[in-house]
């Protein structure tokens, strides 16, 4: 009797497979690597961003080589259950492939080892560097406080400097009444000058700008001129006290036109290069 041929099993599987599979994560690492070192001569501000993306790029490709180590196990499980009558025996091949593998996921993790690392240094580095900027900033707002106090000091230095060599100053001192040394004036002071009035009070031991009018306004009720007088007449034992300049007689004789009736004023001629000060 002849006998009937045993049907062979094909299978679709073989260890080519794992090869191609091995070396693509090879080539994927080694381009990851390449590309690393190529940029890693950028400039520092850039480093931080490369290294994120270079860290969320390994993450994927860990994900994925987990993904494609799993499906290697499960055919490499099968493969082991896989007898073929006949054919030769590939298991040299196959622990080749799983040993390139193997080193292929090792360097992988020593890649994203690297690159963990690279990223610590780098935060490091940063934070370094603001607690530097830091101490910049404080050094300079002293700097900054202890100059703002050096010319606080020379401003008052100068303005005594200037006030002790002022030989033109003139002192507005209370003035008393006639009889009644305790009963003083309250003195509002005009300085005529050519194109306009100045008025000025005494406060708190300093000679006070309250208000200016330029001539050609000075009849106008609500210039400073005439609302300030008429405010001051209000308080007891009021004066206005008009100081004439060599250029203010034609301003005195309007402002003078202009007093409300019934205004005690009085007037004093003023050099032109007289500044007005306290008694102190």
């Amino acid at each position: 009797m002849s006998r009937r041929p045993r049907g062979r099993e094909v299978e679709i599987f073989n260890f080519s497979f794992l090869d191609i599979l091995a070396c693509t994560i090879g080539l994927l690492i080694f381009i990851m690597v390449m590309v690393f070192i190529l940029q890693s001569s950028g400039p520092v501000a850039d480093s931080g961003s490369l290294i994120e993306r270079k860290l969320s790029d390994a993450a994927k490709a860990q994900k994925a080589a987990a993904h494609d180590s799993q499906i290697t196990d499960a055919l490499e499980a099968a493969l082991d259950r896989v007898q073929v009558h006949g054919e030769p025996d590939l298991t040299p091949q196959r622990d080749a492939a799983r040993s390139a593998r193997d080193a292929a996921r090792a360097r992988f993790d020593q890649v994203t080892r690297e690159l963990t690392a690279a990223q610590s240094s780098l935060d490091e580095a940063r934070l370094s560097r603001d607690r530097s900027v830091t101490q910049s900033l404080d050094r300079a707002k002293a700097d900054l406080a202890s100059a703002q106090a050096a010319r606080q000091r020379a401003e008052s230095e100068l303005a005594d400097a200037h006030q002790a060599g002022n030989t033109n100053a003139v002192i507005l001192s209370p003035y008393r009444r006639p009889g009644q040394p305790d009963e003083a004036f309250q003195i509002l002071h005009v300085d005529c000058q050519a194109d306009n009035v100045i008025l000025l009070k005494v406060n708190n031991g300093k000679v006070v700008e309250v208000g200016r009018t330029a001539l050609a306004n000075i009849e106008n009720p609500q210039s400073d001129f005439l609302r300030i007088i008429l405010e001051h007449r209000l308080l007891d034992h009021a004066l206005v006290l008009f100081w004439i300049r060599p250029d203010g007689y034609e301003t005195y004789a309007a402002a003078v036109k202009n007093l409300p009736e019934s205004t005690q004023y009085g007037f004093e001629p003023a050099d032109a290069d007289w500044s007005f000060q306290a008694a102190r």
